[in-house]
């Protein structure tokens, strides 16, 4: 299976090795209701909003945290 790569804005994101994302997660980041491998949780912020503290490497960013920030409905 070929790595499918995290991006953000054309950037690439280190999220952790293979082993890593591999792992059940700490909680239910993309609030799905479930809780799924790192790598499952990750691929489910697609589209939200999220907040990132990242380090910048020669190889993309490192993410350190991210926060899910519910979006707000357009009638305010």
């Amino acid at each position: 299976m070929d790595d499918v790569g995290y991006y953000l804005d054309g950037v690439t994101l280190n999220l952790g090795l293979p082993a890593e994302l591999a792992l059940l997660a700490s909680a239910d980041f993309d609030g799905d209701g479930v809780v799924e491998s790192n790598a499952e949780e990750f691929v489910g912020l697609d589209g939200l909003h999220v907040t990132l503290l990242a380090d910048r490497q020669k190889t993309g960013l490192l993410v350190l945290v991210s926060v899910t920030t519910p979006t707000p409905n357009a009638d305010g």
